[in-house]
């Protein structure tokens, strides 16, 4: 992340950064990365409103700095699910559903299985 500050002053090209994570210790380092991300990228983009809100809280940003892109995925194609659930045991009436993320306490993997 920190060599797109040097190629950003080296290139003359704006700066765009990206933040998947609310990074909560240590904290100097949540607020090293808020502070760097605020004074050297045009745009930071976050993969979520709570992402966001958490970047503003460090008291860095400018107005209209952060937007939010959510990762998503193309829900408009057809999926042939038969292979997997042959190679998995799962009935072709089961309800079937998943969860994708890091594995990190915060991702919130407990709350899903709850």
């Amino acid at each position: 992340v920190l060599e797109g500050i040097t190629l950003k002053k080296r290139i003359k090209k704006p700066l765009i950064w990206h933040v998947h994570e609310i990074l909560l210790s240590p904290k100097f380092m949540w607020k090293l990365t808020a502070y760097l991300s605020a004074k050297y990228a045009d745009k930071i983009v976050v993969v979520s409103n709570a992402t966001g809100e958490h970047l503003k809280k460090a008291g860095y940003t400018k107005k209209n700095q952060i937007v939010t892109i959510y990762n998503g995925i193309n829900t408009s194609k057809q999926i042939d699910n038969s292979d997997f659930r042959q190679e998995f045991g799962i009935p072709k009436d089961a309800f079937v559903f998943g969860h994708v993320g890091r594995i990190n306490a915060w991702k919130g993997q407990e709350d899903f299985l709850k």
